[in-house]
């Protein structure tokens, strides 16, 4: 039958995508550990557990988002939105906008 390799699967679902669920499941899974067993993975305690999930919260996490914000922009043809008209764009401000104020 037929297979999806990570290229393949490429084609369909941003990898950032896939790289995201992976450490949102890592987390999750660590953060379960950690209530149920008092370690994270038997090895962090819940001090240790916090600085490095707050590191990754706080630093890596916007590099990351930068870097697939990135990917994705320069991915995208000019020529896609030929015809479109200014109405998505317009929608686009104003939902940015409402992200922005609250």
């Amino acid at each position: 039958g037929p297979t999806i390799s990570a290229t393949g699967l490429g084609k369909f679902v941003p990898m950032f995508l896939v790289g995201f669920l992976a450490v949102t499941a890592v987390r999750s899974l660590g953060d379960y550990m950690l209530k149920t067993s008092g370690s994270a993975f038997g090895v962090f305690d819940s001090t240790t557990w916090k600085q490095m999930t707050s590191a990754v919260g706080n630093s890596a996490s916007q590099q990351m988002l930068g870097t697939a914000m990135a990917a994705l922009g320069l991915t995208t043809s000019v020529k896609v939105f030929e015809g479109v008209g200014p109405r998505p764009f317009i929608a686009g401000g104003v939902a940015s906008a409402a992200v922005g104020i609250t």
